[in-house]
């Protein structure tokens, strides 16, 4: 199957409002039950001062690296 640009931004467009919903509402297992943890731990390892989040979506990891522990 050729790249073809227009069609993957068409996807990336159609699936954004279902992926953004999914992960504020907390619907990914994976991602509840593994993946934000093993981001916080492994940000917080190195016991930073400051964090720049440049991945893409809603910043949900920095939001659970600047909270406070629990």
């Amino acid at each position: 199957m050729p790249d073809n640009p227009a069609r993957i931004r068409h996807s990336w467009d159609s699936n954004a409002g279902a992926w953004t919903r999914a992960v504020r509402e907390q619907r990914i297992d994976s991602r509840r039950l593994a993946t934000d943890e093993a981001i916080v731990r492994a940000v917080l390892e190195g016991s930073p001062r400051r964090v720049l989040d440049v991945g893409c979506g809603e910043a949900c990891s920095l939001l659970l690296v600047a909270a406070p522990a629990e």
